[in-house]
């Protein structure tokens, strides 16, 4: 096998050409080269953060690669998210396989995921051993509106009474990080630091996303990652990421429902897998059950008024942290 698939940046146009071909002629990252650099362009290597097998010249399939610890210098673990894995559509072969091969045997992670995939690698993944399924998503809707425009749900909602002293902010930087409590043990748990958190979200050059800061008892204890989608005039909460005690997930559900009232939102949702044992819909929480009586909308851009199951496979199966809507490449613009 060859001990160097990585794409080199003269060959960026190979490959932009091979997936406009098979994959899509419209897709954003075929058509943006500023989001594609931004997502997969590693400056000190000099090179795409893309795997290709070719064969007379001609890409025969591809594999993008995400590094959730490019930014990352201290020992959590290695991640890579996996990307449009792409084969030729009138040469299909094993080179897709190959490719996986290649990033354990050479990158060899600590982990490997993918959010997002179709349901035909997500029966590959099952078959090499993967955990595979599909996100939970949880939704919050604003009961103090008459007529709902983005969401189809029941008029009938629980509010749970609180008698926990939770607050909750907007801030624009991560400044408070390093006064949360327990943040060295909740990166550990999340896999995550606040390199990450500043290079994904902070720095962002195509989203404005804002952090939730959640007080207890005046003590920051964690945040949530959101972000504001809107349709015609109304408005909709994305929590897209969190960082915190799953202690607080209990408590939260009141100070946000206040929340998005007082800031008009139609809904929010928290799109998630690792919190099933909590049973967040116990907690006030609704969750999206994936019938037709219930439209929870994932796609904004275009925006479509539909259920979406956002199916997911990592390795090794026995993985214990949890994965959120903007975890590998799913909280990327469609259109800029």
């Amino acid at each position: 096998m060859i001990k160097n698939l990585f794409l080199s940046k003269k060959n960026v146009k190979i490959l932009l050409k091979f997936l406009k071909k098979n994959w899509s002629k419209s897709h954003i990252l075929t058509n943006n080269r500023k989001l594609l650099d931004w997502m997969y362009l590693n400056k000190k290597k000099k090179r795409y953060n893309f795997i290709y097998i070719s064969y007379k010249k001609k890409i025969s399939s591809c594999l993008g690669l995400i590094f959730q610890n490019f930014y990352i210098k201290n020992n959590l673990k290695k991640m890579c998210w996996l990307t449009m894995w792409v084969s030729d559509k009138n040469n299909l072969s094993s080179s897709g396989i190959t490719l996986l091969n290649y990033i354990f045997k050479f990158i060899k992670p600590d982990y490997i995921g993918t959010v997002g995939c179709n349901s035909m690698a997500l029966k590959i993944y099952k078959v090499l051993g993967f955990k595979v399924g599909h996100m939970q998503q949880y939704y919050i809707k604003n009961d103090k509106l008459k007529k709902y425009k983005l969401i189809k749900c029941s008029k009938i909602s629980r509010y749970p009474k609180s008698i926990y002293n939770i607050e909750l902010s907007n801030k624009s930087s991560l400044l408070f990080y390093f006064n949360i409590k327990n943040y060295l043990k909740l990166e550990k748990k999340f896999n995550k630091n606040y390199k990450y958190y500043v290079n994904k979200f902070e720095k962002n050059p195509f989203y404005n996303y804002t952090f939730l800061l959640i007080r207890e008892n005046k003590k920051i204890k964690g945040f949530f990652v959101a972000r504001v989608c809107s349709f015609k005039n109304s408005i909709a909460l994305r929590l897209v990421d969190y960082f915190g005690p799953n202690s607080l997930l209990k408590k939260i559900s009141k100070p946000l429902k206040n929340y998005i009232v007082l800031n008009k939102f139609e809904y929010l949702d928290f799109i998630n897998y690792g919190y099933e044992k909590i049973s967040l819909e116990k907690f006030g929480f609704e969750k999206n059950l994936f019938k037709s009586s219930t439209i929870i909308p994932n796609y904004y851009e275009p925006f479509k008024k539909e259920n979406i199951k956002i199916l997911f496979a990592i390795w090794p199966s026995n993985f214990k942290f949890p994965i959120f809507k903007a975890d590998c490449d799913q909280d990327r613009p469609n259109i800029i």
